[in-house]
């Protein structure tokens, strides 16, 4: 694997792992706000937690079909398990 392909899927994790915790504060924030029944003008604890839930949702859709990375780490695996070297069994 090339240098320029293990920055791309590191790129990649990281920005999954910064979209999950996003999502995540925001459904905390809006629990917050539908427990404690709090209003900021327009903004309400249904309607936080029901952005933070949609994001949350498209999130898991896209981590979903993002099947990309599996395949390549297969690919190496099968490579790494036919170009291992047979043990002798003496």
């Amino acid at each position: 694997m090339t240098d320029k392909a293990l920055n791309k899927r590191l790129r990649s994790k990281v920005a999954m792992h910064m979209l999950f915790g996003l999502g995540g504060a925001v459904v905390i924030i809006g629990a917050l706000f539908k427990i404690l029944h709090l209003e900021i003008g327009p903004i309400t604890g249904g309607l936080v937690l029901g952005l933070g839930l949609g994001t949350e949702a498209l999130i898991f859709t896209v981590a979903a079909l993002n099947t990309g990375e599996i395949k390549e780490e297969h690919a190496d695996y099968v490579k790494k398990v036919k170009g291992a070297p047979k043990k002798s069994r003496t």
